[in-house]
């Protein structure tokens, strides 16, 4: 299972999820904006080693970033898209756009949470597959 959190931050999603998902086989791509939070989480979850860590702005497309399309089983984006450069729904939306693209397009869930209120699971949403 390859899974790619986005805007991990402080890693409080990731400590909730890791708890909650087997061990083997995982791949776990913990990325951030920040230079600091990647190292602080490298130091936080080193006794994980199916957790890699690297930089990820949500801004730019992420294939432009080395990430490849269509490689992920899940998404988890918590409490980030409210931080891309641009907050109107729309500018949102094009952030989810930009990271679907990297869902495995039979199988692939984008898990959003937004704030404690609202959450969603879209699980293969071909608008978002294109």
């Amino acid at each position: 299972m390859r899974i790619l959190e986005v805007g991990a931050g402080t890693g409080a999603t990731t400590a909730a999820r890791l708890e909650h998902i087997p061990t083997t086989p995982l791949q776990y791509r913990f990325t951030d904006v920040s230079r600091f939070f990647i190292k602080r989480a490298a130091r936080q979850f080193a006794q994980h080693p199916s957790i890699a860590f690297d930089l990820l702005d949500i801004d730019r497309p992420p294939v432009e970033q080395g990430f490849e399309a269509r490689s992920f089983d899940i998404i988890v984006a918590a409490n980030v898209l409210h931080t891309s450069k641009h907050i109107d729904q729309e500018q949102s939306l094009q952030s989810i756009d930009k990271i679907a693209v990297l869902l495995k397009a039979e199988r692939g869930q984008l898990w959003i949470n937004h704030d404690s209120a609202q959450s969603a699971t879209i699980p293969h949403a071909p608008q978002y597959l294109q």
